[in-house]
């Protein structure tokens, strides 16, 4: 009777260690976000207190793109006229109200550094 009850209880811990290591537990301030920034991939993106933006390069036009973050995932879905729409999911490593960095969830190669305009 005592084996099954331990062997469970092994069990239970082991999945609540191993869901807990899955979450950083990390919130940012999306408020943090709200205005103006230049970005390394060479675009400017302007982030809007009612979870919307553009993003732009000189040259070319605006694209529109709503945005959310929850917890350190920022998702962006842009609405390109040629590309259609996409969405993009980026990890923040780190957020002040000047700086930004993250990676790419899908390419973690792809690190991007935002600065404040």
């Amino acid at each position: 009777m005592r084996k099954p009850t331990i062997t469970y209880l092994v069990c239970a811990v082991t999945v609540m260690i191993a869901l807990s290591s899955c979450s950083k537990g990390i919130k940012y301030d999306e408020s943090d976000l709200y205005g103006t920034w230049s970005c390394s991939d060479g675009y400017t993106y302007e982030f809007d207190g009612n979870h919307t933006g553009k993003s732009f390069r000189n040259g070319f036009s605006p694209i529109g793109f709503e945005w959310s973050l929850d917890g350190d995932m920022l998702k962006m879905t842009h609405h390109g006229q040629d590309s259609g729409v996409f969405t993009e999911t980026l990890i923040v490593t780190s957020l002040s109200i000047n700086r930004m960095s993250c990676y790419n969830m899908i390419d973690p190669d792809e690190k991007r550094t935002f600065q404040r305009e």
